[in-house]
């Protein structure tokens, strides 16, 4: 519900340090929670942080098969480099 609300704000002043904590929450939520956390992901952090959450996105990938249409759709949204996209498409 709190990520939902954080989807609708105009802007975030720390946008890197919400991504490093959402990055944090990732790796220890339980997967229902991943679902939404990650439908909500390109919404909450800015643009400028993208980039930093994609590791932890690479991540989950590789260890929570049953995530890997929302993380790719996370993935497709998110604002990043086209060298980092290429990464990611690997």
């Amino acid at each position: 519900m709190i990520l939902r609300s954080l989807r609708w704000l105009e802007s975030i002043q720390e946008s890197e340090s919400l991504a490093q904590k959402v990055g944090e929450v990732l790796s220890v939520v339980p997967a229902f929670a991943k679902r939404e956390l990650l439908t909500a992901l390109p919404d909450i952090v800015g643009d400028s942080s993208h980039a930093t959450i994609v590791p932890w996105l690479l991540h989950e990938l590789e260890t929570s098969t049953e995530l890997t249409v929302p993380i790719l759709d996370a993935l497709a949204h998110l604002s990043l480099e086209p060298a980092l996209m290429a990464t990611t498409r690997h």
